[in-house]
């Protein structure tokens, strides 16, 4: 319906109703007038009601991630949860498909599901060297693998009585996860580190999944600890070196100063993802790294 021109929609102050049934779940109905000449409801004034429903459905929270890479980490730790040894309330440790009475069937069909999706990431998931087809095919066994993960969850799990809020919540199958997820960081970043001009040093972090992007996990920054060295001198030998400095940044794409006065010395570097709230979830330290300074 027009509106007469010049004229506002404006929410009517005294017109909201109970619920009403209607094909939603929670819907509340709302009226809106157009004000013409009097305050919006004057008995006297010639207001038009538009009746305006507004869905409040519940929530589309869902246990499984949307992006690619964090499903990737999810299904892992689904089916490496289910197929460890997990320790009880009693202090016993039994397998836990075993522990669920999980019939091997079913837990076969899995992994079967967990070997295509791995092949079709593998060759479609990548940013970088992929086909249109090759993400196509990913898709659609990523559809496939992600209803049978749901269906297998609501059937061995979800309705399970020996399946506790821990093992649920081990399983990631909670919903909302208010706890940061430690699966994130299990993988230490892939950094490379490239001289630019008056002792400046371009230096590029990204995970396992995300090809040559420089990527950064939400809740970290990535912690640099380094050491500028004459080439006479001997490398540190871990990250828990005395002699290492630290360097912390928000960006995994990032310009270091390394000083043009330490020219022809050797930086050598460790990197890990730290998070920003809770220690535990602090990612491991990647392997050495070092460049030339230039």
């Amino acid at each position: 319906m027009e509106l007469p021109y010049g004229k506002k929609l404006l929410p009517h102050a005294n017109k909201t109703f109970p619920y009403v049934k209607t094909g939603l779940p929670y819907v509340k109905k709302t009226f809106l007038c157009v004000n013409k000449t009097f305050p919006c409801g004057n008995k006297t004034g010639p207001g038009l009601f538009l009746p305006i429903i507004v869905a409040l459905a519940p929530g589309s929270l869902s246990f499984i991630p949307i992006r690619d890479g964090d499903f990737d980490e999810f299904q892992k730790n689904f089916v490496t949860q289910l197929g460890s040894n997990y320790v009880l309330p009693d202090g016993t440790a039994p397998i836990l498909r075993v522990y669920l009475n999980i019939p091997d069937e079913d837990w076969n069909a899995l992994l079967s599901k967990q070997t295509r999706w791995n092949s079709a990431f593998a060759r479609g998931g990548k940013e970088a060297a992929r086909t249109s087809a090759q993400t196509i095919a990913k898709q659609t066994v990523r559809r496939d693998y992600q209803k049978f993960i749901r269906d297998f969850a609501g059937e061995h799990i979800r309705k399970n009585k020996k399946a506790s809020e821990d093992i649920k919540r081990a399983l990631k199958l909670t919903v909302p996860d208010t706890v940061p997820s430690p699966v994130h960081s299990t993988d230490a970043p892939y950094v490379d580190m490239k001289n630019t001009t008056g002792g400046f040093i371009r230096i590029r972090a990204r995970r396992t999944n995300d090809a040559t992007r420089a990527s950064m996990l939400r809740d970290y920054q990535l912690e640099m600890r380094y050491a500028i060295l004459l080439s006479s001198d001997p490398p540190p030998a871990n990250a828990e070196a005395d002699i290492l400095k630290i360097e912390l940044s928000t960006k995994a794409l990032f310009t270091f100063d390394a000083k043009q006065s330490n020219r022809t010395k050797i930086l050598y570097a460790f990197f890990r993802y730290r998070h920003l709230h809770n220690p535990q979830f602090t990612g491991p330290w990647s392997n050495r790294v070092e460049i030339v300074i230039a």
